[in-house]
């Protein structure tokens, strides 16, 4: 017999891209299949209870007020029963990560659920007291304004220039507002109205000028984003503060507020000292080293240095590359890390 000479036989098929093809979608094909029999299987059970049928069926009722019907309430069932399938498909396939949408709202449940878990009880009349004492500004009266205006140009001019001379001489001869007014959906006259809705309407820098004004006077110019204006003030009633008494309802709930918005904003302080943080030092970033960040008491840079032990005992809880150190809220020095 003649003897076969495989040699050359396999020779010939290493060189052959077929051969490698298959050999390396072999290769391939095997490989994920074994990483697909170490990955556990996920739980394929669904269960509805009592109770959550209950909760869509209250659910139903708050928004249509009547209860629903027995197919109503089977949509139901089946619509949140499609609703886990498509969430836990979706879990699967990492559809969940760096979603935007996703983490702010993961983010604004911790904060309610922090909110939920602080100190909900009723204050004291001596706390009320202490912090209206301490906001009085807040919850004084609304300075009231009347006024007429009239607006001359979409520019900023002078005083001294002819339009508003020729302006105001027009005015106080008795010439109709509307007669030298440019075409504006700015109303021409406001009534008793608060500094708060003069400012949404002309803008702050108006009122500010406005109230520079006198009563009874055709004034002018007063520049606002429209352009320039002459105002005549004709009522300028000054806020003036309210008692206690008065405001006690709107001092509780601004207590309440302020109490979880302070829990909320420890609890993250908390949190933010658990982590070590760095940010790329950027071309475009601006950075002032005497402001002071309260939360931690520090204020810091990333660069490339890796980042060292804080000495401050305030702020063991970072390592940060590049710091300015602050002690009660003022700057004391930088501090370049030279390790590599």
């Amino acid at each position: 017999m003649t003897k076969l000479r495989l040699g050359p036989f396999f020779k010939q098929a290493g060189k052959d891209p077929l051969v490698h093809f298959l050999v390396l979608g072999g290769l391939l094909f095997a490989v994920f299949s074994l990483n697909g029999a170490a990955v556990p299987n996920r739980n394929k059970d669904i269960h509805l209870s009592l109770e959550a049928q209950q909760h869509l069926a209250d659910l139903f009722e708050i928004t249509w007020q009547r209860t629903p019907t027995k197919d109503e309430l089977s949509s139901l069932i089946a619509e949140q029963i499609k609703e886990e399938v498509y969430y836990r498909e979706a879990l699967a396939l990492g559809l969940d990560e760096n979603d935007t949408i996703v983490r702010r709202r993961l983010r604004q449940k911790l904060e309610f659920m922090h909110e939920d878990l602080s100190n909900n009880a009723d204050p004291s009349e001596a706390e009320l007291l202490g912090f209206f004492n301490e906001n009085k500004d807040r919850y004084k009266t609304d300075q009231v304004f009347s006024f007429e205006q009239v607006l001359i140009s979409s520019k900023i001019v002078n005083a001294s220039s002819d339009e508003v001379v020729n302006a105001l001489r027009a005015l106080a001869s008795g010439t109709k507002t509307g007669e030298i007014s440019r075409s504006t959906l700015l109303p021409v006259s406001m009534k008793l109205e608060t500094d708060r809705s003069i400012s949404n309407v002309f803008g702050s820098d108006f009122l500010a000028e406005m109230v520079k004004t006198e009563v009874g006077k055709w004034s002018g110019p007063v520049y606002s984003s429209f352009g320039s204006h002459l105002v005549k003030k004709m009522l300028d009633e000054p806020s003036h503060p309210r008692s206690f008494a008065d405001v006690r309802a709107d001092v509780s709930i601004d207590f309440v507020r302020n109490r979880r918005e302070t829990a909320v904003a420890r609890y993250y302080q908390d949190l933010r000292c658990q982590y070590r943080v760095s940010v790329g030092k950027q071309r475009w970033l601006q950075f002032d080293p005497s402001f002071s960040w309260q939360s931690c008491g520090i204020v810091f840079l990333a660069f490339r240095h890796r980042p060292t032990s804080c000495a401050q005992p305030i702020c063991q809880c970072l390592r940060l590359p590049k710091i300015s150190m602050i002690s009660c809220g003022k700057p004391q020095h930088w501090e370049k890390s030279n390790s590599r």
